[in-house]
């Protein structure tokens, strides 16, 4: 900051530039009064221009305005703080899956695949009377076993069938396994729109906890939590439905057949953000 004893100095040197400029002036005009052209009582172009050009430098570097220094304010100390946060949403699952399978042995491969095929066409038409129910085939596989006495052909495919509709859902599962195909596995899930749903609403919820918890690092720090730098967003892996395992078909003589059940629990979505603080005092 500039004081008044430093702007009166200021003013000084001004007005001594100003005088030393007046006085260049007389000097460069009592040298043009005795040059050649003056004595004779006429002054050439040339001397004119020289004389007036010299006078316009003069007068501006005179009038040239006073620079005055200003002092660069210094930028405040920052800390960075690292931060993790967790945002959770719990949803119900909004789809169902069920998957049988068809297994024959034969002591053809033909008869073994036909007893199959049939399966497989049975299944996929009653499915397609069912509304909003979605069919679709799984690995087909054939191979010869061998055992004591002689081998027999065995011939395998799963289909799957998907749709909103569990309890419908469940009752062709039940159809369809009384007709000797063997569940390998239902579940319930969150379809793709549900699941980026949550998953926004979770990053929401994430980042919100990541700012309280900046201002509260800021608060009992005494300091003020300026921005965020290095947003990082990760969800943990979705975790795998387990493996299916091999059902053997109903015993004889079981009793009336009952539909499976599936009841369907609770999906968590998790969204984790990390990010550096910067606080400043």
């Amino acid at each position: 900051m500039l004081t008044s004893r430093d702007h009166t100095a200021a003013l000084g040197r001004d007005r001594h530039r100003r005088v030393k400029a007046e006085r260049s002036i007389s000097r460069l005009w009592s040298t043009a009064k005795n040059h050649e052209c003056l004595r004779s009582g006429t002054l050439n172009r040339c001397g004119r221009s020289g004389i007036m050009t010299g006078l316009l430098v003069v007068l501006a570097v005179g009038s040239a305005p006073l620079a005055i220094a200003r002092p660069t304010t210094p930028k405040p100390p920052t800390t960075i703080v690292k931060l993790q946060a967790t945002g959770t949403v719990r949803i119900m699952p909004d789809l169902f899956e069920s998957t049988l399978r068809s297994q024959h042995r034969a002591e053809s491969a033909a008869n073994a695949q036909a007893l199959v095929n049939n399966d497989i066409v049975a299944a996929i038409a009653m499915a397609r009377d069912v509304k909003g129910i979605v069919v679709t085939t799984g690995a087909y596989n054939a191979w010869y076993l061998v055992r004591r006495g002689g081998g027999m052909w065995q011939a395998v495919q799963t289909v799957t069938l998907t749709g909103a509709n569990g309890p419908a859902l469940m009752a062709l599962t039940g159809k369809l396994q009384s007709a000797d195909m063997v569940v390998s596995g239902m579940r319930w899930y969150l379809s793709q729109t549900q699941r980026k749903l949550a998953k926004e609403q979770a990053t929401v919820k994430a980042l919100a906890r990541l700012k309280a918890e900046a201002l509260l690092v800021a608060r009992t720090l005494h300091a003020r939590f300026e921005l965020f730098r290095k947003i990082e967003l990760g969800m943990p892996p979705i975790p795998a439905p387990e493996a299916a395992t091999l059902m053997a078909p109903a015993a004889e003589n079981a009793g009336p057949f009952v539909a499976p059940i599936s009841i369907a629990g609770v999906d968590t979505v998790i969204v984790r953000v990390s990010a550096d603080a910067v606080l400043t005092p």
